[in-house]
């Protein structure tokens, strides 16, 4: 229902565990109409997790070993009763996951692992039924499965017998959003799936018996269980909790870390957690045929108080000094203003990087706002802070206010910034005055000229974050 809005309340103990959850459902069109659900966690000595419990009735119960990792899990919804079990190796890396349902059906996998993840793995009989292929960083980008090992591994319209290849498809934090293989519909979808940002996980494409475990982030998903196996312990996407502590007991400068639950220190925007253990920094794209590609931090963005004037700035009493400085600056040859577009202020030693497309990141978060580098600057003898002396991470005001500046004045924004600025990605060499063309970008229109620099921008950076043009 499109009407319904869901609530859900949380409350954590001393020890940052989940104890409670309340979901909340209301209709606001039926008024005070609502229900609630409340779920219930309990947990062992050692902080394992051991039992969930909703409206009163238990609805897993977990087990572990001394090595707390998780060896059997049993999930009850009305009458369906599902038994997960799981076997672990010396290094407590897990080798074998077995499900058992309530009409005795039994299926086991096992695990055979190499370059960081799961090579292949085999059915109860040792027969192998997939093959993974792995790329960097031990990412499985493709994999082969066996009809003769599995049916329920074949799509139950290629029944041949024959061994197939599929292709998964990607998002930027590495989730499978599809397995594509070679059927009779060129480009068809076997699987398909949808993420929240913690990982919550909804197959779009239902009419299938194709089986994947590959999904969010990459990692293992149980489908019997609703959790991931993220090599070093069990993580729930629903609550955005572990099951289990982390024995990796964080970085004292880094109180984020601290939390032994919290998966990715509470921002899987920005971060994923491939071990287990620790956060990680996803890795934006960047093209590799831009030319030399210029990329520092900075901690705070300098507003460029230059640019012809606009009756907005006018009306915000210019930079909040009251001062009109339109003639102070070659900006496009003033034909933009500075609180019109995103653009970059570099220092005149990098004059071989004007035109270019610039990005500026927020650190924190992975936002990103695609630039043009429209002007350079001079030694500022009087600046005591050398990263401005230089002029660089100077940006225009409209720069600023996309990356979160609230005030109109000129102050700088603090915070945790990259810039990165792709020296050969101008749109052409090319400048004509009569046109308002310089170097290819056409500026007789701000609005054109803002879609443009979006445009180009995409062709040289994919952060990891919201695009904020």
């Amino acid at each position: 229902d499109v009407d319904t809005v869901e609530e859900t309340e949380y409350n954590y103990n001393g020890l940052d565990q989940l104890t409670e959850s309340t979901k909340t459902t209301k209709n606001p069109k039926v008024g005070a109409s609502q229900t609630e659900v409340v779920t219930t966690y309990t947990y062992d000595k050692k902080g394992n997790e051991i039992k969930e419990s909703v409206g009163g009735k238990d609805k897993t119960t977990s087990v572990y070993d001394v090595m707390n990792n998780l060896v059997s899990a049993t999930v009850t919804e009305e009458t369906k009763t599902v038994i997960t079990s799981n076997e672990y190796d010396g290094s407590g890396q897990r080798i074998k996951k077995t499900v058992e349902k309530t009409k005795g059906t039994k299926k086991e996998t096992n695990y055979y692992y190499g370059n960081g993840g799961v090579l292949y793995t085999t059915d109860a009989k040792g027969e192998v039924t997939t093959e993974n292929i792995h790329g960097v960083e031990g990412q499985t980008f493709a994999t082969v499965r066996s009809a003769l090992a599995n049916g329920t591994n074949q799509t139950s319209e290629d029944q041949t017998g024959e061994n197939k290849g599929y292709i998964y498809s990607k998002d930027i934090r590495g989730s499978v959003t599809a397995v594509v293989g070679e059927l009779k519909e060129v480009n068809r979808a076997e699987v398909a799936y949808d993420y929240t940002d913690y990982g919550e996980t909804t197959q779009l494409i239902t009419d299938t018996t194709f089986e994947n475990e590959i999904c969010y982030t990459g990692g293992i998903y149980d489908e019997s269980t609703g959790l991931y196996y993220l090599n070093a312990r069990h993580y729930d996407p629903e609550n955005a909790r572990f099951m289990t502590q982390d024995t990796y007991r964080g970085e004292d400068e880094e109180p984020d870390s601290w939390n032994l639950y919290m998966y990715c220190a509470g921002n899987p925007v920005v971060y994923t957690d491939p071990s287990g253990h620790k956060k990680k920094r996803k890795k934006p794209w960047y093209s590799k045929k831009k030319g030399t590609v210029y990329n520092t931090f900075r901690e705070y963005i300098r507003i460029d108080t230059d640019g012809k004037t606009t009756k907005k700035m006018k009306k915000n009493n210019y930079y909040g000094d009251k001062v009109d400085r339109a003639g102070e600056t070659a900006c496009f040859s003033d034909w933009i203003a500075a609180d019109q577009i995103p653009y970059i202020v570099v220092p005149e030693s990098m004059g071989a990087y004007k035109w270019s497309v610039g990005v500026i990141v927020n650190e924190k978060n992975g936002n990103y706002l695609y630039c043009v580098v429209a002007d350079t600057s001079v030694y500022h003898p009087n600046e005591s802070d050398e990263h401005v002396q230089k002029g660089v991470g100077e940006a225009s005001i409209y720069a600023a206010w996309k990356m979160g500046k609230k005030s109109k004045t000129n102050s700088s924004l603090k915070g945790e910034w990259r810039f990165v600025i792709f020296q050969k990605s101008a749109p052409s060499k090319k400048t004509v005055e009569k046109k308002k063309i310089a170097h290819g970008w056409k500026c007789k229109s701000v609005k054109k000229l803002r879609k443009q620099i979006k445009k180009e921008g995409k062709k040289c950076y994919k952060g990891t974050g919201k695009c904020l043009n």
